[in-house]
């Protein structure tokens, strides 16, 4: 049996845990235009083709959130957010133009179409989410400069969704 402070500690772990995820989960924006962000228009742009792997289901979306600075990182202040449909399982492309610099981009498959990143009773994802680097945090997200890469040219990018 747990003692008190071991289940306290838990719980507030638990509880931030969950606060982060629902930022996340919340920041996505369902539908946008183009997968062009809005920064780019007037600005030196680069492309970053995106390529998911983990894909385990053929239905349901993808959303990206594309932050880009430190203060804006898992908050609804993002540079681009997108829903975008599967096609299959295995692997997922996009291609992301976006303005020149540094940002971070999170992306979680959202299996059954509810807009939401779903969790079991210990507030634990449940679909399959990943971040840039593959970065991982260890009681939620990674931090913002686990996350970070440098957009100058166009790139290939891969996240694993676990």
């Amino acid at each position: 049996m747990m003692s008190p402070q071991r289940i306290s500690a838990t719980v507030i772990r638990a509880a931030l845990f969950v606060q982060i995820l629902v930022g996340l989960a919340l920041c996505i924006v369902p539908t946008l235009p183009s997968l062009e962000s809005s920064e780019t228009r007037g600005s030196e742009s680069a492309t970053i083709n995106l390529k998911c792997k983990g894909i385990k289901a053929s239905k349901g979306h993808i959303m990206v959130a594309v932050y880009g600075n430190k203060s804006s990182f898992m908050s609804d202040d993002m540079v681009l957010a997108k829903k975008l449909p599967i096609s299959g399982k295995g692997e997922f492309t996009a291609r992301l133009v976006l303005p020149k610099g540094s940002c971070a981009i999170a992306v979680y498959h959202d299996i059954n179409s509810n807009g939401k990143l779903d969790k079991n009773v210990f507030f634990y994802p449940t679909e399959p989410y990943g971040f840039s680097n593959n970065a991982r945090g260890i009681a939620g997200p990674p931090s913002w400069n686990d996350a970070l890469i440098s957009v100058e040219n166009e790139m290939e990018l891969t996240i694993s969704l676990e």
